[in-house]
């Protein structure tokens, strides 16, 4: 923990007034010793370096109490600074600037707005579905982290928007992909930018979404006239690559309905909210947010979540029986939510619990994001709430193969690069298809 004692210089001014010294410890290597640019009587400076104020109302006394209140309000200044501080910054260069900035905070104020306050306006401006405004959020992050990572070879490094360009997206770019090994490196980073897990390798198609967003936040930039060329005309983002969709059929999603589970009844909570979703169709946001007001003459009715910055797309899927039967087994007047829903990432964790406990193994080909190559994985192993998705886009597009039809149920836009992927996803379509050559 840093403390600040204070001592007074034995020089005195031309009014015979000496200066109060400050000297800051923040660890055993980092100790300095300062000017405070607050001066005293050497007579009321007592042996305990402490102000000694009068007890009798005159002018004096006045003045005192103000330079009291003044020298306290300066500690506590520099302690908030060194908290909000990358420790490998400070010294005493930093600290003197510091007390600068306190009693000259005029010199420090700039017209022009740094990166991150625009980049918060942007944020705050736009209007951003909740799933897309934490995915910007997180690129925020990072950007913080690497400012500071520059920070540790260059004190005075600093992101500014005018001097975006090829090189430094590169750079960025590089620091987006090398973060695991930058948080064993600089931990103290992390400290001070938190994120809510350890960072993992980054896959190519998630730095082209990290960068997309980016290059939206410059676009605007350039659109309110903060800049007047766009740094990513020249620094394209790559396409990104998904593998063919794998989903589970409904004899599979029917084997774990089935599934007696009464000896973990929390799983079996899941399992039936995983069901039910397997029979909506809709994104796991949108299916957390859903309440039973939801239900409209028979069928669910909600607003897709990602077309609500565009053109908003109302999603209608009516209730099949086996979703009727779920829903009404979980009604209940007490709780708001369609279903007893728990954090989406406890839903993810108990998916694969459930896919094991029901022996859903089969192995599929899925395309590893980070290295982008094919490999053989057991469902039980990479089983997600996408997953009860991808089973209801899947199966009514293998029954009726009309992408417009399937779409409106389940929110995609005609034309959705997304939903073009399911062309690609059954082999007994292939088959029929070659049987019409016969």
């Amino acid at each position: 923990m840093a403390t600040i004692t204070l001592s007074l210089s034995e020089k005195s001014n031309e009014k015979g007034n000496s200066e109060i010294l400050i000297r800051f410890s923040a660890s055993q290597s980092q100790r300095y010793r300062v000017k405070s640019g607050l001066f005293i009587s050497e007579n009321r400076w007592t042996k305990k370096n402490e102000i000694s104020i009068p007890k009798i109302e005159t002018e004096e006394r006045k003045q005192l109490i103000l330079l009291t209140s003044k020298l306290e309000s300066l500690k506590n200044h520099i302690l908030t600074q060194y908290e909000q501080s990358d420790r490998t910054a400070i010294d005493k260069s930093w600290l003197s600037t510091v007390i600068d900035k306190f009693h000259f905070p005029e010199k420090y104020i700039s017209t022009k707005q740094g990166f991150f306050d625009l980049f918060d306006d942007y944020i705050h401006k736009r209007k951003l579905s909740a799933g897309r405004l934490r995915a910007v959020k997180v690129v925020f992050r990072s950007l913080k982290r690497y400012e500071l990572y520059k920070q540790k070879s260059d004190s005075s490094f600093l992101l500014d928007y005018d001097k975006f360009d090829e090189n430094l997206l590169l750079d960025i770019e590089s620091f987006f992909k090398s973060e695991p090994e930058v948080f064993e490196k600089y931990p103290d980073i992390y400290e001070i930018i938190k994120e809510s897990r350890v960072p993992k390798q980054r896959g190519q198609n998630t730095l082209n979404d990290m960068f997309g967003k980016l290059r939206t936040f410059f676009i605007w930039l350039v659109e309110n006239e903060k800049i007047d060329i766009n740094p990513f005309n020249k620094f394209p983002i790559g396409e990104c690559v998904y593998g063919t969709p794998y989903y589970i059929t409904v004899a599979e999603r029917n084997q774990l309905y089935a599934k007696n589970m009464k000896s973990v009844p929390q799983l079996a909570v899941q399992r039936d909210i995983f069901v039910l979703q397997c029979l909506i169709g809709c994104r796991v946001g949108d299916y957390f947010k859903m309440k039973m007001s939801n239900i409209i003459n028979g069928a669910i009715e909600y607003i897709a979540g990602k077309t609500k910055d565009g053109n908003p797309i109302t999603v209608r899927v009516p209730l099949n029986s086996n979703a009727l039967e779920i829903i009404e087994r979980y009604k209940d007047s007490s709780r708001e939510s369609l279903m007893p829903f728990s954090s989406e990432q406890k839903y993810n964790e108990d998916i694969k619990l459930i896919f094991g406990f029901a022996q859903l193994n089969r192995m599929v080909t899925v395309l590893n994001p980070t290295t982008r190559e094919e490999e053989k994985r057991p469902l039980n192993e990479i089983a997600s709430s996408h997953l009860a998705r991808r089973c209801f886009i899947g199966n009514l597009y293998k029954q009726v193969k009309d992408p417009n039809l399937v779409g409106s149920l389940s929110g995609h836009r005609n034309g959705s690069k997304a939903f073009a992927r399911y062309r690609d996803i059954d082999d007994e379509m292939k088959i029929d298809l070659v049987n019409l050559l016969l």
